[in-house]
């Protein structure tokens, strides 16, 4: 149970024990999962899938076993982080430099804390889905690279900057979505841990990391191109929702593309290249807010800078004294 109010401990202590103490203890077990329901013979194959929307993806999919228990490390977040990451030497601004994408979502799921899905999920343009082969090819190149670099200790540590920061700096949420969220996680977790769930990345493991990249396998992986141009291939029909898809084993091109033997090269001279992001000096080191020390800070916003055409106000915070900002451009074109 979770209870979360304004009111100080005692209070929330004595109306626990008001309207909660006469609930009886029946002592149920959680529920425990133990077959993971997928295996060798339903991994390691192509589907595709015809969306309502008339939208084009290439998602790939990978199923890791008990993560769950390294959730103060959580290995699969430096996988999002890098697959995420859309810089310098990223998979996404190589695939928009070469017209096959304009987005990319990298993320993990826990399922019935039992099994994570690590998904990398692109939004492909009409020539990505006529190029699908390439984007393979090309996330492939990605993942293989990671595999040759391994773990980084530098990458990990600012992924735990980040991740403390948010941690540390983390907004107020609507206490309705709270309270059960954290409520649920009792049920897996030590209490004194849920509330940073999602944030821990306490010790660097390079063993557990790198298997982490290694376990990226075509054996343990899905491919899914989501496009409605795929209708005239599916001629299987999901019993729920009535999804029309199919799905095959992998051809030997996708093979190829994963170790290496055939590997796609850029069409166009754009200079991108895959490879690991530039480190980021922009981590901050110092939360000192300054206006803390400041008397009779203006309620207004002042006009600091003012050209032709353009002009730009500031406002310095004196209400809420966190070190972050907030930025906001209004840009008027003429027809």
């Amino acid at each position: 149970m979770c209870i979360y109010s304004k009111a100080d401990i005692d209070t929330l202590e004595k109306w626990t024990k008001t309207y909660f103490s006469d609930i009886p203890n029946k002592n149920y077990q959680t529920r425990v999962f133990s077959e993971v329901p997928f295996n060798k013979d339903n991994m390691g194959n192509f589907w595709k899938l015809v969306p309502i929307k008339d939208d084009d993806y290439l998602e790939f999919v990978w199923i890791y076993k008990e993560t769950h228990k390294h959730y103060k490390n959580d290995p699969v977040k430096y996988l999002t982080h890098l697959f995420g990451h859309e810089g310098e030497n990223s998979l996404l601004s190589l695939l928009k430099a070469e017209g096959l994408a304009t987005e990319l979502m990298a993320g993990q799921d826990e399922e019935i804390h039992l099994f994570t899905t690590f998904n990398v999920r692109i939004k492909l343009t009409p020539h990505g889905f006529e190029n699908h082969k390439d984007v393979i090819s090309y996330t492939f190149q990605y993942l293989n690279m990671l595999k040759k670099y391994g773990a980084q200790k530098w990458i990990f540590e600012e992924i735990q900057k980040t991740q403390t920061m948010k941690f540390r700096f983390l907004e107020k949420q609507e206490p309705v979505h709270v309270a059960p969220g954290l409520s649920q996680k009792l049920l897996y977790y030590p209490y004194e841990d849920i509330l940073k769930l999602g944030y821990f990345m306490e010790n660097y493991d390079e063993e557990l990391i790198n298997n982490t990249i290694n376990h990226l396998t075509l054996e343990n992986m899905r491919i899914i191109l989501i496009s409605q141009k795929c209708e005239p291939e599916c001629n299987f029909l999901e019993e729920w929702y009535s999804v029309k898809h199919t799905f095959a084993p992998f051809e030997q091109y996708v093979k190829d593309y994963y170790e290496g033997k055939h590997i796609v090269t850029p069409k166009k001279s754009h200079h991108k290249k895959l490879d690991l992001p530039p480190r980021n000096i922009f981590i901050p080191e110092n939360f000192e807010v300054l206006s803390t020390a400041q008397d009779n800070l203006p309620d207004e916003p002042k006009r600091i800078k003012e050209e032709k055409l353009s002009e730009v106000w500031f406002k310095r915070d004196n209400k809420f004294f966190v070190p972050k900002a907030a930025i906001n451009l209004m840009i008027y074109l003429r027809e």
